[in-house]
């Protein structure tokens, strides 16, 4: 899913064409495979904020298919943020953000025993650029699966 948005989304969305974001899973996921760490591209957040954007959805409905199909997978979601403010500040709110994402899965139906939530805060950056679109691509989420 990452590799599919990563190649058609070059900045931050202002509008959500959900039916092409579909079009594009259905077109390269049909047989979802299970790997041990998923770096969620396209579920990324807005600066200082843990609620989803609405072009998430699409990407956190495929993984809920896929935690569907796949009843024993157990999930870590780490939460992450950009490089900018203090380590406590970004690790609360990157656990927020995977908490969010924990909630967001359970209410489409995936056990919540299956997920815990960990805030990694901006220890671990995709990329070290200030500039907003590498802040923004900072700000995700990954699932490892246990």
């Amino acid at each position: 899913v990452e590799e599919i948005v990563r190649r058609y989304q070059t900045k931050p969305a202002d509008s959500v064409d959900y039916n092409k974001i579909e079009e594009m899973i259905k077109k390269n996921c049909s047989n979802p495979t299970v790997e041990d760490k998923w770096v969620l591209f396209g579920v990324n957040f807005d600066f200082n904020k843990a609620t989803l954007r609405p072009d998430a959805y699409p990407i956190l409905d495929n993984s809920v298919e896929i935690l569907l199909k796949n009843p024993d997978v157990r999930v870590e979601i780490q939460g992450y943020t950009d490089q900018i403010g203090t380590d406590e500040a970004n690790d609360k709110l990157s656990l927020e953000r995977a908490e969010a994402v924990k909630q967001y899965l359970v209410a489409k139906g995936v056990a919540a025993e299956r997920l815990t939530t960990v805030g990694k805060g901006k220890r671990e950056l995709l990329f070290q650029g200030m500039d907003e679109q590498s802040r923004y691509y900072n700000r995700r989420i990954e699932f490892h699966v246990k």
